[in-house]
């Protein structure tokens, strides 16, 4: 009981030290999104590898097509096998 507690705490005070501060100022260089009107993306690197551009790919794939068939008929069952979806 004694080492979850202890598990827990460690958890809680690493998670806390690795969130961002949003009051800190902007770095140099990088463009302010309120000057230019525009949202500024940041590049996600989980997606520069192509193995996990396939995988949101088929994601969204099969959000898209659950929207579609459970629109058609909202009262009835709609069930996908993301093995079917991906091939």
């Amino acid at each position: 009981m004694q080492a979850l507690v202890l598990l827990l705490c460690i958890g809680a005070l690493l998670g806390h030290s690795s969130c961002q501060n949003p009051a800190s100022p902007p770095e140099e260089g990088s463009p302010d999104p309120d000057s230019t009107g525009a949202l500024v993306e940041e590049e996600d690197p989980f997606f520069k590898v192509p193995v996990n551009k396939l995988a949101a790919a088929v994601s969204n794939f099969g959000y898209d097509l659950y929207r579609v068939r459970s629109s058609t008929s909202p009262t009835t069952n709609v069930l996908l096998s993301p093995l079917s979806v991906a091939t």
